[in-house]
């Protein structure tokens, strides 16, 4: 018995949702949203094998899409288009990260608690031994 996928999602992190549909090895088409953004990440038994927005497609397309803040996904049962990624998810998810500017992807990712002062660096406190009396 087939069933089919189907259905909107908003309100989780598209990184976050991917490795759900990578475990759950589901084959699906991905429309995701991002303010005037759309792009389509096509899954297939779990597998990123195809991507495309604007002018982009293939790995790179999947790398902007991944950059994308408050995405909107519409989960479709579109056709799938031949593999042409075939690198494992879980390394493109990481690359992505790695594409994203430093520090802008935490500032995109929480804007309302960005304050240039929030990031400190942890200090170790001072501790003085005594020394057991003889």
């Amino acid at each position: 018995m087939d069933i089919e996928v189907g259905g909107q999602i908003q309100g989780i992190s598209l990184g976050s949702f991917l490795q759900i549909v990578n475990m759950d090895k589901t084959t699906c088409t991905l429309k995701i949203y991002s303010n005037d953004d759309i792009g389509y990440l096509y899954m297939k038994d779990g597998a990123l094998v195809a991507a495309e927005t604007g002018h982009l497609s293939n790995v790179e397309a999947a790398y902007e899409i991944l950059s994308w803040n408050k995405t909107v996904i519409i989960i479709d049962n579109a056709p799938i288009p031949n593999q042409n990624i075939k690198i494992p998810l879980m390394s493109v998810l990481m690359e992505g990260l790695k594409k994203t500017p430093r520090g802008d992807w935490w500032k995109r990712s929480n804007p309302k608690n960005w304050k240039s002062s929030s990031i400190r660096t942890p200090t170790r406190a001072k501790t003085t031994r005594s020394r057991p009396s003889l």
